[in-house]
C-alpha cells in the first residue's frame, strides 16, 4: 500500500512540474491565435480558451497516467524524457530525488488549492444564483431607456427584464 501510494506522489508531483511547461506551451499557442486575429468573436475567443484550459487538463492526466508507467495509447504528445528531467535538475543544482522529496508537500499543497478554489467557485456560484431571484427592485426609467438603446444598437431580439438586486 506504501509503494502505492509514493507511487501516486511521485506521479502526482511530475505531472505538476510538468503542467508549468505544457501549460505555458499551450497558453503561448493561445496568445498567437488570439493575436493573430484579433477580430476573433467573443465567442470564438471563449471557445478558443476554454478548449485551452481542456487541453492542458487532459495533458496533465496523460502524463499522469504516463508517470504511473501505465499502458497509454498516444500519439504526438510531447513528454520530457527522463534524460531531459536529470539533466535540468542537475543544471540547476537539483537531483532528482531532492526535487522528488518535495512531491508530499507540493501535491498536498495543489490538492489544497484545488480544494479551497472550488469552495470558492461553488460559493460565487450559489451567491449568482440568489442574485437573480432575491431583493430586486426596478431599474429607474432613465436606465431602462438606456438599456433597451443599447439592445436595439446590439439587434437583440429577446425580451430582457432589468432589475436592481441589493444583495
Amino acid at each position: 500500500m506504501d509503494t502505492i501510494f509514493h507511487s501516486f506522489i511521485k506521479a502526482f508531483g511530475w505531472s505538476i512540474v510538468h503542467s508549468f511547461w505544457q501549460g505555458a506551451i499551450i497558453y503561448a499557442l493561445l496568445f498567437l491565435i488570439l493575436i493573430s486575429i484579433p477580430k476573433l468573436s467573443p465567442v470564438a475567443k471563449h471557445n478558443l480558451s476554454y478548449l485551452s484550459i481542456c487541453a492542458i487538463f487532459i495533458w496533465f492526466v496523460v502524463t499522469f497516467i504516463q508517470q504511473l508507467h501505465l499502458p497509454i495509447k498516444t500519439t504526438a504528445i510531447l513528454f520530457m524524457s527522463v534524460e531531459n528531467q536529470m539533466s535540468i535538475a542537475a543544471a540547476s543544482g537539483w537531483s532528482l530525488s531532492k526535487l522528488e522529496m518535495l512531491f508530499p508537500a507540493i501535491t498536498s499543497i495543489y490538492l489544497g488549492g484545488i480544494i479551497i478554489q472550488s469552495i470558492i467557485l461553488y460559493k460565487g456560484y450559489v451567491v449568482l444564483k440568489n442574485l437573480r431571484k432575491t431583493n430586486l427592485e426596478s431599474v429607474p426609467a432613465a436606465w431602462e431607456q438606456i438599456c433597451y438603446k443599447v439592445i436595439a444598437k446590439l439587434h437583440i431580439n429577446k425580451r430582457i427584464d432589468f432589475h436592481v438586486s441589493f444583495l
